[in-house]
């Protein structure tokens, strides 16, 4: 699940490899639909708005304990392209 500029593109080429893609528009988003369906892998941004990838990986984590489920992996990416960040 990423966010912004590189979502499409990104998305677009997991689909051309035969990727069932689903998207979320938000760290709320992913989070929620984490707890509605079954992933084998999680693709997250560090910057997402309404809840960053760093606390709904928390919050991912902390459902999965809850509900002893196995852990999918995720796998934080970013786009930052700014000396600051």
């Amino acid at each position: 699940m990423l966010f912004g500029v590189c979502l499409p593109i990104l998305a677009t080429l997991l689909k051309s490899f035969g990727v069932k893609v689903t998207v979320a528009n938000g760290g709320l988003e992913a989070y929620e639909a984490v707890q509605k369906n079954n992933y084998q892998l999680i693709l997250i941004d560090c910057q997402m708005p309404m809840m960053d990838g760093f606390e709904s990986t928390k919050k991912i984590r902390a459902f999965q304990l809850r509900e002893k489920l196995n852990p999918v992996p995720i796998l934080a990416l970013t786009a930052n392209a700014i000396e600051e960040e």
